[in-house]
């Protein structure tokens, strides 16, 4: 008798110990600056083929084949890129994520585009919470509705805490109209609602951000997922967006305590990230992640998810996909080793033949889809130039176009393209002093001379930090949108030529200008685009 009761005893410590060392997993899917891509697009594979690759409905496909339970969420940046996101304010994305599950949601700085009132109406639409914990009011501190610091999630038993958090470079938030609404550091905000959290008996600590991952690079200098890692404490894992940046097998951080993942951009990749969490011990014994390629041929669509997007799309009007003119070529928006590209030269062109001015610029950051070789519509024209942006005009001295192309020389957002003009610059020297020459339609820049300027109203109040253009004289807005001015010149010329002109000329060093933050070179601004 005495055995059996020993055996017994033996029997259920061993079921506690199994029980006790037992390893869970938890499965979360993200994704991060959809920019309004709900439906699949034309993309070319490795092998030269087209082929269709994104939209919420392959997603959605995907997710039906997910057996294990799991947690979906987005690090911002939802609307701003299509018509359909465009002209319904982020309604429709937002509408398709509800439908789809989405567990959280951080806010990115596009979703401020249309002010604080649209994001209070998308709150509305939405079940899923609106996440930024550091923006606070300037008075209480206390976090800005509809926005929650965090929220909690359990899954096989195990509770995931989610912070949420935002840029803190006010320059890419153009519509700032938030009452006492103020941006503080996100490690600060994250350290403090750590604690809470951990009071709150969360497990895992996952910061969902809209901060941009600086990579390897010792120099940058915004505070982005690395910096955030090593000022906070207790991350487990930094789920990303904002850089657009594709990180197939994520990145450690800090002797691998923190593990930072992003899926790039426009719904091309889902992200699936799993953690293995120990019961007994309480902590995180490995993290992983993989991107699953959007391929619609191999995964297909949703019927239901595919009825709401075709829904919006038939809403948006098949005006959109009328023909207006036709590339050449493929028109590229980046080029290696120069600030340079195709595209960017034929819209600051465009700018400068419609504003009858000397000298154009446009922000790199603007220029948001390449043109593909083919027919071109006001669809492709609207994924190109999505802002709702007017030409404005002014004088400027030369000596301010010298210091705006210094900056551009180390901006961190890309720099500007340019029109009318030519740089030589040296990228051994130090920031704000690498132009060695500037030519004006051929001739040296004169500095005392005033130059008639066309640019975009983004740059022209100050956008990305570039304040120089309020020096300018006899400044105007013309109110007339720089998508309405790249279709009407399309339709005109009906193609479209661009390419490398070499208006970027570099002396010494290799590669583009080191890109850092200009903010303490010149404060930025917040007007509107």
């Amino acid at each position: 008798m005495k055995k059996k009761a020993i055996y017994l005893v033996f029997a259920i410590l061993f079921l506690f110990s199994c029980e006790g060392t037992k390893t869970v997993p938890i499965y979360i899917y993200y994704t991060n600056d959809i920019h309004g891509w709900i439906y699949p697009v034309e993309v070319m594979r490795e092998d030269s083929t087209k082929a269709l690759r994104g939209g919420f409905a392959v997603v959605q496909s995907y997710l039906n084949r997910v057996k294990d339970p799991y947690i979906l969420v987005d690090a911002g940046d939802w609307f701003l890129g299509t018509p359909e996101g465009n002209l319904t304010r982020g309604a429709s994305v937002v509408e398709i994520m509800d439908s789809m599950g989405y567990a959280v949601a951080t806010v990115g700085n596009h979703e401020f585009d249309y002010g604080y009132k649209n994001i209070l109406r998308l709150s509305n639409i939405a079940v899923f919470p609106f996440l930024c914990a550091n923006l606070v009011d300037s008075v209480t501190g206390q976090v800005i509705k509809p926005f929650k610091p965090y929220e909690i999630k359990e899954i096989n038993g195990v509770r995931i805490g989610f912070i949420g958090l935002l840029t803190t470079d006010a320059s890419l938030i153009t519509t700032w109209d938030i009452p006492r609404g103020k941006l503080i550091d996100p490690a600060e905000a994250a350290n403090e609602y750590i604690k809470e959290l951990k009071a709150n008996k969360a497990d895992i600590i996952i910061a969902v951000t809209h901060l941009g991952f600086e990579g390897d690079s010792a120099k940058a200098n915004f505070k982005g997922d690395i910096y955030l890692a090593n000022n906070a404490n207790g991350i487990d894992v930094i789920i990303g967006g904002h850089s657009h940046t594709t990180l197939p097998k994520g990145y450690w951080v800090k002797n691998r305590r923190t593990f930072i993942v992003q899926s790039g951009s426009a719904l091309r990749n889902l992200g699936e990230l799993v953690i293995h969490y120990n019961l007994r011990k309480h902590k995180v014994v490995s993290a992983k992640t993989r991107l699953v390629p959007l391929w619609e041929d191999e995964l297909g669509q949703d019927a239901r998810i595919a009825r709401i997007v075709k829904r919006y799309k038939d809403k948006i009007g098949a005006a959109l996909d009328s023909v207006v003119g036709e590339a050449d070529t493929n028109i590229t928006r980046r080029t290696e080793g120069t600030p340079e590209s195709p595209l960017g030269n034929w819209v600051a062109d465009v700018i400068r033949q419609a504003g009858r001015a000397e000298i154009a610029f446009q922000n790199s950051g603007g220029i948001r889809a390449d043109i593909p070789n083919g027919p071109v519509t006001k669809r492709t024209l609207y994924t190109v130039h999505p802002f709702d942006n007017t030409l404005v005009t002014m004088y400027l001295s030369g000596k301010s176009v010298r210091k705006i192309i210094e900056l551009s020389l180390v901006n961190q957002y890309g720099g500007l393209q340019i029109s009318g003009i030519s740089v030589v610059y040296d990228t051994t020297r130090e920031p704000m002093n690498r132009v060695v020459s500037i030519l004006v339609n051929g001739k040296p820049l004169i500095d005392t001379r005033l130059y008639k300027v066309a640019t975009n109203s983004y740059l022209a109040y100050g956008g990305e930090g570039y304040n120089i253009f309020s020096e300018g004289k006899s400044i105007k807005d013309t109110m007339k949108n720089i998508r309405d001015i790249l279709t009407r010149y399309v339709r005109q010329n009906r193609k479209i030529h661009a390419k490398i002109e070499g208006r970027y000329k570099k002396l010494g060093g290799s590669g583009q200008p080191t890109k850092t933050s200009i903010s303490h070179i010149y404060p930025a601004t917040t007007r509107t685009r």
